[in-house]
């Protein structure tokens, strides 16, 4: 399947003004051999702000990058690969960060019905490496970590549209207390 979303909004006010451009590109496929996603996106938000001072202060984000999966079947609801991702971000102060590593993921339902089903369980360990534009406020320009995450998604599809969730748990190898969760949704 491919899919390719653009989305854009503004608002504004006597002393500010704001926008979002935000743009989603998706290609699946899937075969009783393998597995392959890859989505790209880019975004860039803008915001100006007419301080009491008279001066103007403008804060723009760019952000963009990629991530893929590829997985071997190992049967009908196992199979094993790579994941990896690719972005850059002046909010998260990122010139680029780059992760890679093995993934093994087990589908509720047989690959089979994956154009219209899926409910899959996806664990991945991978070095992520990352180049700041800033000095961040650990004192570092550059750095090196591993990573482990499992992430749960869901997509139902059917002729009057498509419902589609994922929560992922994350979190540094050893330092397990520095983490993060995310959940997403679409109708």
């Amino acid at each position: 399947s491919f899919r390719l979303s653009l989305n854009g909004n503004a608002s504004g006010e006597s002393s500010s003004k704001s926008y979002n451009i935000s743009t989603n590109v998706s290609a699946n496929r899937v075969t009783h051999a393998s597995k392959v996603n890859f989505n790209a996106n880019m975004n860039y938000r803008q915001s100006k702000y007419d301080l009491p001072d008279g001066r103007t202060f403008i804060s723009p984000n760019r952000d963009y990058g990629w991530n893929g999966l590829y997985v071997k079947s190992l049967g009908g609801h196992w199979s094993a690969g790579m994941r990896s991702s690719w972005g850059s971000s002046t909010f998260s102060n990122q010139n680029w960060a780059f992760a890679a590593g093995p993934a093994i993921e087990w589908d509720l339902f047989p690959y089979t019905d994956s154009t219209r089903r899926i409910l899959t369980f996806n664990y991945s360990v991978r070095a992520r490496s990352w180049d700041y534009k800033e000095v961040t406020i650990f004192g570092k320009l550059q750095e090196t970590r591993l990573s482990q995450s499992l992430e749960t998604s869901m997509s139902l599809r059917q002729r009057w549209g498509t419902i589609g969730s994922s929560f992922e748990v994350a979190s540094f190898v050893p330092d397990f207390d520095q983490n993060h969760v995310s959940v997403w949704g679409e109708v």
